[in-house]
């Protein structure tokens, strides 16, 4: 068997490089999610990586690109030290991450990077590796190789979709689950006509991304979170980079809830291998006691059951709602652990445990003096 060659591409231009490789690798294994594709990695740098280095670790069998890990290192800001810190590409927005790699080559490929990896380990204070499948070979290879590390772990429900009719799906809910369902339904049916709506043109998900997000500001704002990260111009630079690399595949798919014309549930999110990945939701605050995000899951479920779809993704979190639909989930870990910096042993634990301790007592005092 031939042996592989690692080595670190730098710089977008490098990463770019890769995309006619890194596409036909996506494309021939279907055990990868929506976020290993090149076109949701290339959206993100030209949103989100602004001041970040990029590279890649690429594993070669001859002239063939079989294995492709992309990476980025940045300076952290003062909250977390000014550290130089090695991520994964796609930081916190990517839910689900792995070796992106030849179906049946995941083993030969993180092998073949485990030096090249410690190499980049070693040039910054903290590696921070967020979301990466549990079950998946990079996951087990840094649960053997990185003892010091702070693991964490999330999950990811999911509800299986292939080979089900809507009528005996609603049968594994629970009485109360399927109840309010159908209430909330009737309800909005009594003040229009109800309808989804689904939208895969790249010009029509473009009109509606600043309805969107205004029903996403507000929805926060009625919540008590910020909206800065709904108003960032960088996150919405994102989703439009989304769809305009996604959509022109089919892999966006933007849904809205309406009642006649008026829309009061929005989801963006994605499509591929016969999976939705539920990534945004919002709607319109005004009909929250009507609980459109619920129906607005039902009825996407409907036309899953009607679609042959395979799965519908709830992604990253333990939101008590997902529970409602699925008792399954996948898991996926993050790992946090030393690099060879200077700072690196004082920046592990004020990472992990030290920023978040500090942020806690300032809360407690704050309180203190409100009262």
């Amino acid at each position: 068997m031939e042996d592989l060659r690692a080595r670190v591409s730098w710089g977008l231009d490098g990463i770019l490089s890769l995309r006619k490789q890194w596409e036909k690798i996506f494309a021939g294994n279907d055990s990868l999610s929506i976020f290993s594709s090149p076109q949701w990695h290339l959206a993100w740098w030209t949103s989100m990586g602004v001041g970040r280095k990029a590279c890649a670790l690429v594993a070669e069998k001859g002239s063939e690109v079989i294995g492709i890990l992309p990476l980025c290192i940045y300076r952290a800001s003062w909250d977390e030290l000014k550290l130089r810190i090695l991520e994964l590409s796609g930081g916190s927005q990517n839910d689900c991450q792995d070796i992106i790699a030849a179906q049946g080559e995941q083993q030969r490929v993180m092998e073949a990077f485990a030096e090249v990896f410690a190499g980049l380990c070693r040039k910054v204070d903290i590696v921070r590796l967020r979301n990466i499948s549990a079950g998946s070979v990079l996951s087990q290879w840094l649960l053997r190789n990185e003892k010091g590390a702070y693991i964490s772990e999330d999950p990811l429900p999911f509800l299986p979709l292939t080979g089900r009719v809507y009528s005996e799906l609603e049968k594994s809910w629970s009485t109360s689950h399927r109840g309010d369902l159908r209430r909330q339904r009737r309800r909005l049916e009594a003040l229009a006509a109800l309808s989804l709506q689904t939208e895969n043109d790249e010009q029509q998900i473009m009109r509606r991304l600043p309805d969107f997000f205004a029903a996403l500001k507000a929805r926060w704002a009625g919540q008590g979170f910020s909206a800065t990260r709904a108003l960032s111009l960088r996150h919405r630079r994102l989703f439009a980079e989304l769809t305009r690399t996604m959509a022109p595949l089919g892999q966006i798919h933007f849904s809205v809830l309406k009642l006649n014309n008026d829309p009061i549930s929005y989801h963006f999110g994605f499509f591929a291998n016969g999976v939705l990945y539920w990534y945004r939701p919002t709607y319109e605050i005004k009909y929250q006691n009507y609980s459109p995000g619920k129906v607005h899951i039902a009825m996407l479920l409907e036309l899953g059951c009607q679609s042959g779809w395979s799965g519908f993704d709830f992604l990253l979190g333990a939101e008590p709602y997902k529970y409602l639909w699925t008792d399954q989930k996948r898991t996926v870990k993050t790992f946090i652990f030393k690099g060879g910096g200077l700072f690196s042993h004082i920046g592990l634990p004020w990472v992990t445990r030290g920023r978040r301790m500090l942020l806690n007592k300032f809360r407690v005092l704050a309180g203190r003096q409100r009262n």
